[in-house]
């Protein structure tokens, strides 16, 4: 059996709740990449192309 890491992009400008989802990603075994503003998460989405999912408050 194949499995693969689940990677999320989440989008925040309080830093306490990027650290939270990255705490929670980091316990279920995921990967996740944060950012404090929409523009960075975009230029990141746009180079890399990789996510499973994109969370946004």
């Amino acid at each position: 059996m194949i499995s693969r890491v689940t990677r999320i992009m989440a989008v925040d400008n309080q830093t306490e709740m990027l650290e939270i989802i990255g705490r929670t990603m980091e316990l279920i075994g995921g990967k996740a990449d944060l950012f404090p503003c929409a523009t960075d998460a975009l230029e990141y989405l746009v180079e890399h192309k990789e996510a499973d999912c994109l969370c946004s408050t």
